[in-house]
């Protein structure tokens, strides 16, 4: 009997493909299902490892949709990833267990502290963790410019505006959502990880480089993966405080200054970088359905590895840009190349083509 996963989510359609070709990387018996709300068919669902398609409106009840998808096709595991289904799956997970598996997930107190910046920050320096100095936008003359004006529930490095003084500052829409937090001149570090109660079972450390002006945003040309001990005891201290079930991401700043790694925020979530860390040889995708159904954990040590992006190599033809590709995201192009298919057909469907096909 083939293990039925559904995958539903209202805004991470990539990832809910990314999620697929992981699981299925390891686990060829299982059976996808991928539930969205988007009103038309998202690129992902023609994914070659998304053997089912669900549509649900937004108007709806999520809750009771999942249920009746649940009910109906004898599901084995709910597998969440997303903020928004995560936090339904933590608030109705006795409901939801009558019916199905569910993976680890966080306490909700702490999964809230996790999503709010400001909170996650100062329950992090109660606790004696090297974090970066944030405060309210009460007082532009005490301000320390430049600074980075931050959205408390941003995602994806949407919301995050760097300000070199005070008159930028001030023709800059802002809201109550928002904090300052202090520019460290350094570079970004992630600390990806599956944990249980408090402690990490599997775990990639990434140094993400950016793309142009990006440098706030998911999108990296690409990521080296490696081991480094500090990045890994910053992470575990952050666990064991928030006694962390389940995906996280941990956003870390090198301080080229001080010499020292800053704890910025957590993302208790799938990560942009997913890919890349199947790819570097820890498949967080299937630990998750292997720890959960099987109650086994097949972890893997990361290996040193650069995972490019396919885009930046192709904007960037090279000789050794060339050389970089089979370290890119092309084995998962071609491997879903019946997906590149069909949207080539979708747009042949166009009027524009007569929609001869």
């Amino acid at each position: 009997m083939k293990k039925i996963i559904l995958i539903p989510t209202s805004i991470s359609t990539h990832h809910a493909a990314i999620a697929a070709y992981g699981i299925k990387k390891d686990d060829k018996n299982t059976h996808v299902i991928f539930m969205s709300s988007e009103s038309t068919e998202p690129i992902s669902c023609h994914s070659k490892d998304i053997d089912q398609f669900i549509y649900f409106s937004k108007s709806s009840n999520t809750l009771s949709e999942i249920i009746h998808v649940l009910k109906e096709h004898k599901v084995d595991l709910l597998y969440p990833i997303d903020e928004e289904i995560i936090h339904l799956c933590i608030v109705n997970k006795d409901l939801l267990l009558k019916y199905t598996h569910l993976p680890c997930l966080p306490l909700e107190e702490s999964f809230l502290i996790a999503q709010d910046k400001w909170k996650f920050v100062q329950l992090l320096r109660k606790n004696s963790c090297n974090v970066a100095n944030s405060m309210p936008h009460d007082d532009k003359n005490t301000l320390p410019y430049p600074f980075l004006l931050k959205n408390l529930y941003g995602n994806y490095g949407v919301g995050i505006f760097l300000i070199k003084d005070k008159s930028e500052y001030e023709k800059h829409p802002y809201s109550k959502d928002f904090f300052c937090e202090e520019y460290i001149s350094g570079f970004d570090v992630t600390c990806n990880m599956y944990c249980k109660n408090g402690t990490i079972l599997a775990y990639t450390i990434a140094k993400p480089y950016f793309d142009g002006d990006k440098k706030f945003t998911s999108k990296t040309h690409a990521n080296t993966f490696y081991h480094d001990q500090k990045i890994l005891n910053l992470a575990t201290k952050v666990v064991d405080i928030l006694q962390w079930n389940g995906l996280a991401n941990l956003d870390i700043r090198y301080n080229e200054k001080e010499k020292s790694y800053i704890i910025i925020e957590m993302n208790p979530r799938f990560w942009g970088s997913m890919l890349g860390s199947i790819e570097a040889g820890v498949n967080f995708p299937y630990l998750m359905l292997n720890e959960t159904i099987d109650k086994k954990l097949q972890t893997k040590v990361t290996k040193d590895y650069t995972f490019y992006s396919l885009t930046y190599l192709l904007k960037n033809i090279s000789l050794k840009n060339i050389m970089r590709i089979k370290n890119s995201a092309i084995k998962y192009r071609l491997h879903n190349l019946t997906a590149l298919q069909k949207i080539l057909l979708v747009f042949l469907r166009h009027p524009l083509f007569g929609n001869r096909f």
